[in-house]
């Protein structure tokens, strides 16, 4: 029994789905995104995003601080109880808000992450001394020499500036100056006093001495000179 060859139907390829952009919104039910030009370099792009999300979080902490204000409100009783109602309104309306901005907060947390995919968008910071010195001031190491390297010598310097002798001034008040001119002027006088005194000392000390010392006396047996002998002897 013979076959019927069915004819080959040729399908043609699917064309390839356009990529989405690095930029477009992530969801469709997203709010929308900062407008960015198309001519915008992927560093502006990205620059953008990140500004679009740090605003997001910051309406999102002051949200979350106007609710815990008013939860703690109603805790502590300080709102009137006609005005209770209104902060429990005031509360959900808020609780709405915030659920807003978290859906935009993560559909900008998306978009930032695809553009930071983008070939181009992240510069790289060029290392510097200047930025080697700020990581290491972060970093746990830094922490470590501080408490116990630096501020022992800190102390320590600190505490010898305390027990160091106030400095002596170089220029003297006058009348202290004066005082000392005075004393050294009596000082002179005295020792040229006692100087003299020790002169006239010295002097009555001989003089003294010499009155008292006695005429040495001749031996028995000492020849007689010739020229001194009241007897002329004649020849024998």
């Amino acid at each position: 029994m013979s076959m019927r060859q069915q004819p080959t139907v040729s399908v043609p390829p699917a064309s390839p789905s356009p990529s989405p952009s690095p930029l477009a919104s992530p969801s469709p039910t997203a709010p929308g995104l900062p407008a960015i030009p198309e001519d915008a370099s992927p560093a502006d792009a990205l620059a953008a995003l990140t500004s679009y999300r740090k605003e997001l979080r910051n309406q999102q902490d002051r949200l979350e601080s106007t609710r815990r204000e008013l939860s703690q409100s109603l805790q502590r009783n300080t709102a009137p109880e006609a005005a209770k109602p209104g902060v429990i309104a005031r509360m959900s309306a808020i609780d709405g808000q915030l659920a807003t901005v978290d859906r935009q907060l993560a559909d900008a947390n998306l978009a930032v992450a695809r553009a930071t995919a983008v070939p181009g968008a992240v510069v790289p910071t060029p290392i510097t001394p200047a930025s080697q010195l700020e990581r290491f001031s972060e970093s746990p190491l830094a922490i470590i020499v501080g408490l116990f390297v630096l501020a022992p010598l800190a102390g320590a310097y600190a505490w010898r500036l305390l027990r160091r002798p106030p400095p002596i001034p170089k220029t003297l008040p006058p009348a202290l100056e004066d005082r000392l001119t005075t004393l050294t002027q009596s000082i002179e006088a005295v020792a040229i006093e006692v100087e003299r005194i020790g002169e006239g000392q010295r002097f009555i000390t001989k003089a003294l001495g010499e009155g008292r010392r006695e005429p040495a006396a001749l031996p028995l047996h000492a020849p007689v000179p010739a020229a001194t002998d009241p007897v002329q002897r004649d020849g024998p």
